[in-house]
């Protein structure tokens, strides 16, 4: 719970204001109109990513080193794969995209094998 607090919980609140956070910090001058859109789900990853924290971390505790590679492989062909396919189509908003399912493929696998192993709570 101290993760979803400390990382979670401000990404998502971040996320929740891209666009005012955007403006506050460079300008609306400056803000391109797909930038907040990405700044967004890029947080909602970075969020699921820091709830991955926990289980990656019990992973390596326990060697189970081809579990990470897995999960670490799955999501680099993955996110090669959507970005070739979805940047000429929708532009840089795949990227933010790309990003939050990378975290949610990570908390995903991470949750599996945590509950597979009965190391999940």
């Amino acid at each position: 719970w101290l993760t979803a607090v400390l990382c979670a919980l401000p990404c998502l609140l971040v996320a929740w204001q891209a666009h005012r956070v955007l403006v506050l910090w460079l300008g609306a001058e400056l803000v391109h109109p797909d930038a907040a859109r990405v700044l967004a789900w890029a947080l909602v990853g970075v969020a699921l990513n820091g709830l991955y924290a926990a289980d990656y971390t019990r992973m390596v505790a326990s060697n189970a080193w081809r579990v990470v590679l897995f999960i670490n492989l799955t999501i680099l062909v993955g996110q090669a794969a959507l970005l070739a396919w979805a940047v000429p189509r929708w532009g840089m908003v795949a990227g933010g995209w790309s990003w939050a399912l990378c975290g949610a493929t990570q908390f995903c696998l991470g949750r599996w094998w945590a509950l597979r192993e009965g190391k999940g709570s």
